[in-house]
């Protein structure tokens, strides 16, 4: 994997859109993610942990988009709970 083109694993492979992120979950080893394409849908994939450092661009832009249209969102007000 050290060859990939990382900003590739989170755009849609149908279209080439980046969607929305709705879902980072560790489990053991890997990283799930779920993200919806606003026109094909969504989709779930692993990424390895190991490997967070340089995903973590893609999914810092994929992660505040429009859940409907898949633009970036723009933060005027963040509300922290919990």
């Amino acid at each position: 994997m050290s060859n990939q083109d990382y900003s590739q694993v989170f755009k849609c492979p149908e279209c080439g859109t980046v969607g929305s992120i709705y879902l980072l979950k560790v489990e053991g080893e890997d990283i799930i993610i779920k993200q919806k394409c606003p026109t094909h849908g969504g989709r779930s994939f692993k990424i390895p942990l190991r490997n967070l450092d340089k995903y973590l661009p893609y999914i810092n832009d994929s992660i505040f988009r429009c859940y409907e249209c898949g633009k970036k969102a723009d933060l005027d007000r963040l509300i922290f709970t919990g």
